[in-house]
């Protein structure tokens, strides 16, 4: 079992079992919990929680960063909690957009517990903690995201999944330049596949 990580004062990674994400835990006045993982690893951060001498109970606000079925699953056990989430991750949890969420395409029941209050792109929570949560889905919406967090000059990344990011600028433009070779890459790859069906059709 994994323990949590102590990452800045009042600031802790709570580590996943896959294929849940990792969870943050900000404490102190109020305590919040980014992503909650799946339910059923609601067990696994039940006690990370108590490691920290904290139960379920004692999460006051929770914040999805985004859709998908390992990031909100456990949401359930927190009933008592304030959920936040950008506004496009409500109504796809909402209408159940499992093509947003990926639940059902694993065989995994979809997320119950919805978000109550949104937060934009331009919102700031916590003490200055920027609400820059990604809609999910589309390579250009990741870049279009990219971009806005390099205007905050990151130097530390808090991943959903993997190992913390001390070198988060260089990282967010490694990351762009990626999803551009591999746009690229499918495209130059559709259209030999679309040209090699004209050939065939006439």
């Amino acid at each position: 079992m994994s323990t949590p990580v102590l990452i800045a004062p009042n600031l802790y990674q709570l580590p996943a079992l896959k294929p849940a994400c990792n969870c943050y835990l900000i404490t102190g006045g109020k305590n919040t919990l980014i992503d909650v993982g799946i339910r059923e690893n609601y067990d696994h951060l039940s006690h990370q929680l108590q490691e920290l001498n904290l139960s379920i109970l004692d999460i006051n606000d929770i914040i999805y960063t985004h859709c998908h079925y390992d990031h909100t699953g456990a949401g359930e056990f927190f009933p008592h909690s304030t959920v936040y989430s950008h506004p496009i991750c409500r109504e796809k949890l909402l209408y159940q957009d499992d093509s947003c969420i990926y639940a059902l395409k694993y065989q995994i029941a979809l997320p119950t517990r919805f978000p109550s209050i949104t937060i934009d792109s331009n919102d700031y929570y916590n003490k200055g903690i920027p609400a820059l949560i990604t809609n999910s889905g589309a390579d250009g919406s990741l870049i279009y995201s990219i971009k806005k967090l390099q205007k905050y000059n990151i130097q530390l990344i808090l991943p959903g999944h993997g190992k913390i990011d001390y070198d988060g600028n260089n990282t967010l433009v490694k990351t762009q330049e990626n999803i551009i070779k591999r746009i690229q890459q499918k495209n130059t790859t559709t259209l030999k596949e679309a040209e090699k069906c004209q050939l065939t059709k006439y």
